[in-house]
Order: C-alpha cells, then structure tokens, then sequence
C-alpha cells in the first residue's frame, strides 16, 4: 500500500467508523485484515467505536466466557476515550438555543437526556424541534395569560415529539385515539413536566379536591389528566366518550393548534 501513496505524502490516516454497530463476524473479518497495515509506520488505522459493545458483541461469537476487551488490544496501539456529548450540548452547537426560557426546550432535552439520545437521534430531531420551538415563539400573544393555557403547546406537545421519534407506534395508537398511556409514560421522566403538570392539575381541579379525580393518587391523577388532554386534541367529539365526559371543564379552555397536532410526522 505504500507505494500507492503520493509522492507528495508520508502518511496515510484509515478511519474506520462504527464497527460496533456491524456484525460480530464481519467485524472480527475487518479487525484481522487491518492488523497487518500496523506494521507499517506510513499506514494509521483509527477505529472509532464503542469498544464495550464490540466486546459484547464478540462474546455471541466466541461465547459467554470470551475475554473481548482483551482481544480487541491486539488492535491498538493507544486508545483515547472521548466523553459522551450531552443531547442539550450538541442541540446548541446546531444552533438551537436550549437555554431560551421556555418550557418547551426545557422538557424536551430532559426526554432526550432520559433517552440517552445519540447524535444520530439528535440530528433527525433537529428539523421538528426547530420548527415546533419556533412556532411557540411566534404565536405566544395566541396561547393565553397564564400558564394553564401554555400547558398543551409548552408540556405536552414536545412530550409528543419525542414520543413520535422513539415510539411510532405508540404515537399513531394516540393520534387514532386507540391508547393515551404511552404520553405519560414517557413526560414522567421529565422533571420539569411533572413540576409544570402539577402546578397547572392544581389550578384546574384544585377546587374540588374532595371529588374524583382529584381525590385520586398523585400518580394516576396525573395520568388522568394528560389522558383527558390528549382525548381532548385528539378525540371525535362525536364518539369519545372521554371528550363528552369533560364538558365545560377547564381543561376545554386551554389553547392549542389542533390542525398541528394532526399533522406531527414521526421525524425520520
């Protein structure tokens, strides 16, 4: 291979990338085919990978008991460990700012950093956060004075986001109203949507806290509620019976764009 190289250079840098994500037979096959270009001081070979998974994966090839760390070490000289970049870090370096103010961001690095999002993740839910962001920044003064009214666009709404990357068919079993359950599911891991949800559960039921279904357990009061939500955007008021239930209640005076809702798309 050396004397492929041009004239003009000394060396020759070989990255490979991923290999952890290959198949344990196919990247054994790289792994020993490479292991001969080390012996040439011209020739670098970079392995960027997760070295933990590759290991485990060499384990469903050799077995249980196989040293995997140990045999990867005949592939490297030296070993530099990066550390992992957090989702909220690497949304700013793309230019979104995650220190804006609004609740929105707030809850949706906290399901990123829940999910341990990685940077592939991160970049295919670039253009949806962007663009759901920028639409509560632009339609504020239509939400409402308080935060009640913020609730749907400012807590649930990148609660669904997230729900529609990691989970389509949970999102499209909530978008045909089959099953609500999976949106709490997932906002529970969201401190700040737990802080908001019970802040605004006490302004809407606070005052009749000897009836149902305030008087339930905090836990299902608060799935109750975002269920009611959800049926709300998402139910025909024609069948739901969820929808017919709620009435008058305060929860049917929240704002929210429910032509947006209809058309989020599982970001790819």
């Amino acid at each position: 291979m050396k004397s492929h190289l041009p004239k003009v250079a000394k060396r020759a840098i070989i990255f490979i990338d991923e290999l952890d994500r290959c198949r344990p037979e196919f990247a054994i096959k790289v792994l020993e085919q490479t292991k001969t270009l080390f012996q040439q001081e011209s020739i670098i070979v970079v392995y960027s990978t997760g070295i933990t998974q590759l290991a485990h994966s060499l384990q469903g090839v050799y077995g249980p008991r196989f040293e995997g760390r140990k045999y990867l070490e005949r592939f490297y000289d030296k070993r530099l460990e990066l550390n992992p970049i957090k989702p909220a870090d690497y949304l700013l370096y793309k230019g979104i700012n995650t220190m804006d103010g609004y609740t929105f961001m707030d809850i949706t690095v906290d399901l990123l950093s829940y999910k341990h999002a990685s940077l592939r993740a991160c970049n295919r839910l670039i253009d949806s956060i962007t663009s759901l962001s920028g639409y509560i920044t632009n339609h504020w003064e239509h939400f409402g004075d308080g935060r009640v009214q913020h609730f749907p666009d400012q807590g649930l709404l990148p609660v669904i986001n997230i729900l529609a990357y990691y989970d389509p068919l949970a999102w499209h079993e909530m978008k045909t109203s089959t099953d609500f359950g999976a949106v709490y599911e997932l906002a529970k891991h969201s401190n700040r949507f737990i802080q908001y949800l019970d802040e605004v559960i006490e302004s809407v039921w606070g005052a009749n806290k000897d009836e149902l279904p305030y008087k339930q357990d905090i836990e299902n009061r608060r799935k109750r509620f975002v269920e009611d939500l959800c049926a709300l955007i998402y139910g025909d008021d024609d069948r739901d019976p969820r929808v017919k239930e709620l009435g008058n209640c305060e929860l049917t005076r929240m704002s929210f764009n429910q032509q947006l809702y209809q058309r989020l798309t599982p970001p790819s």
